[in-house]
């Protein structure tokens, strides 16, 4: 009995359409809501645009619901950190070649990007790998549609892929199990079994950004103060037209009949002696509203771990290597957090690959290996790295492979090798140049 056959026979006995009230189970449906409203709040869809109007000056004021889209700025520069640059695939020689020809034709470097990009926005995104057509490829199932299935051990046993057409109202479940994928649907009015087709590749890989059952997404972190952030700029805007820009006429003394044309310039007021006439302006206290933006700014950009310049709000000018660190410091543990996460799916999807390699007929010996290497996307001194490496080469400690690999001037180190055999520059056996 495989584990999603146990877990069904534990929860839903005697239950053939149990993925039904699987999806309806309450942690599903509170993780599936949140996602939903973190992507209308992606669609610009956000608190502030249920401001009401107002009455000014006996007419409507349609008050400022202006939209600061702040959050997709930072998830793009989380994003772009980690996954930016390709990573790179390491390991023994035929293995690493195997999966640099896999990754190139499936296109992963792209597939990479939108793991970290659907992660950072609803902290869960799943991945399946399959084969089609001599080609090893993976799709990404919406965060919005994927249900992953854990038992009472918190093993992850199965997952169900679930959504309703908007048009036709017809409701999809594809359960995938170990060995097995089945797709059920309601089209006609009632539930029958689609397809069945076997499963070589495994459970769809379930990224997260947290050890607990589900990730967490960084909008969720910094919402509250970008609704806050909203809120003020859009007063402070309300107030620069209604008490600043639009002032009321005060009259003191006599009073006056008679109107002008809205649209006249030149008119001059003649009042009697002793009255007089000014403007009733609001005197907007400037620098408590901007101790406040400052303030909600900096709690912004220490929750969301990205440097304030990312954002426009410094200057930096000759800066060191050092101060970059610095600067990159929160984001660039955000980024190895991120990394240690991606690692962990990237690992079970290698193992998914080689699944499907061996089928194909390649083998691998027991000591074959490989792994996944990341290139931050901070900024730095190149000309520094290469120093630094060239000194770490010449004293035997870095194989010249790696100086290639890791040189910030080379962007395929595995093509560069490549191409410096073809030269006659890279020897085989000594990993020297000729």
């Amino acid at each position: 009995m495989s584990n999603l056959e146990q877990y069904k026979s534990e929860n839903y006995p005697s239950n053939p359409l149990w993925f039904e009230s699987e999806v309806k189970q309450p942690y599903h449906i509170t993780r599936i809501s949140r996602v939903l409203r973190n992507q209308s709040y992606l669609k610009g869809i956000h608190d502030i645009i249920n401001k009401p109007d107002v009455v000014h000056k006996g007419v409507e004021f349609n008050t400022s619901k202006m939209i600061l889209q702040t959050v997709k700025t930072i998830l793009n520069f989380h994003s772009t950190f980690v996954l930016g640059r390709p990573v790179n695939i390491v390991g023994t020689k035929d293995m690493a070649d195997k999966y640099n020809g896999v990754y190139r034709k499936g296109k992963y470097h792209k597939t990479n990007y939108s793991i970290i990009d659907n992660m950072n926005k609803y902290g869960d995104v799943y991945e399946y790998v399959y084969y089609d057509n001599g080609t090893i490829k993976s799709r990404l199932i919406d965060s919005a549609d994927g249900y992953p299935i854990y038992n009472g051990s918190m093993e992850y046993v199965g997952f169900i892929e679930y959504y309703t057409d908007s048009v036709s109202n017809v409701s999809s479940y594809t359960i995938y199990s170990d060995d097995v994928v089945v797709v059920w649907s309601n089209e006609g009015g009632v539930f029958g079994l689609i397809s069945e087709n076997n499963n070589i590749s495994g459970l769809p890989v379930h990224y997260k950004n947290s050890d607990e059952m589900f990730g967490m997404s960084v909008i969720d972190d910094i919402k509250p103060i970008l609704d806050k952030i909203e809120v003020v700029v859009n007063r402070l805007d309300d107030a620069v037209y209604t008490l600043s820009m639009n002032p009321v006429g005060v009259l003191a003394g006599q009073s006056l009949s008679g109107s002008a044309d809205a649209e006249g310039i030149g008119f001059v007021l003649n009042i009697e002696d002793g009255g007089e006439f000014k403007w009733a302006v609001a005197q907007l206290d400037y620098n408590s509203t901007k101790l406040l933006l400052d303030t909600l700014f900096n709690q912004l950009f220490m929750i969301a771990q990205v440097p304030s310049i990312v954002m426009g709000q410094s200057n930096v000018a000759n800066v060191s290597e050092v101060s970059l660190k610095l600067l990159f410091s929160l984001a660039h543990n955000k980024g190895i957090e991120n990394a240690i996460y991606l690692k962990d799916g990237f690992s079970i999807r290698n193992e998914q690959i080689e699944k499907i390699i061996k089928l194909n007929g390649v083998k691998f010996s027991v000591d074959d290996y490989v792994d996944i290497e990341f290139n931050f996307n901070r900024p730095s001194d190149d000309a520094e790295l290469i120093d630094t490496l060239s000194t770490q080469f010449k004293d035997g400690a870095m194989s010249k492979q790696t100086y290639i690999e890791k040189s910030p001037n080379i962007g395929n180190g595995t093509q560069e090798i490549e191409r410096l055999k073809l030269e006659g520059k890279y020897n085989l056996i000594e990993n020297e140049t000729v």
